[in-house]
């Protein structure tokens, strides 16, 4: 599983994770064993909680669209999301 989709599993089911995420992103990934490059740690870092809520609601509406089932679609969904709208934002 690409690391950083982890991140956004853990954010979407934690919501002590999804405040102290955006208080200090790299002690809150640290905590929750997650070891992701330093290119998506970037990427994160850059997310303000408006951007980052908006990226989490242009998936959802992507999902509800595109009748996505199963694990792997919603994996290689949510990477997809992760990569467009928050990795490469870094470049």
């Amino acid at each position: 599983m690409h690391e950083a989709v982890k991140v956004i599993e853990k954010w979407i089911s934690d919501e002590e994770f999804r405040t102290s995420f955006f208080e200090d992103p790299d002690a809150a990934i640290a905590k929750a064993g997650i070891e992701i490059s330093e290119e998506e740690m970037a990427g994160f870092r850059a997310m303000d909680p408006a951007a980052f809520n908006a990226a989490m609601a242009d998936f959802d509406a992507r999902l509800s669209k595109s009748g996505i089932s199963g694990a792997a679609d919603l994996e290689a969904g949510l990477k997809e999301a992760i990569e467009a709208v928050i990795i490469r934002r870094t470049k």
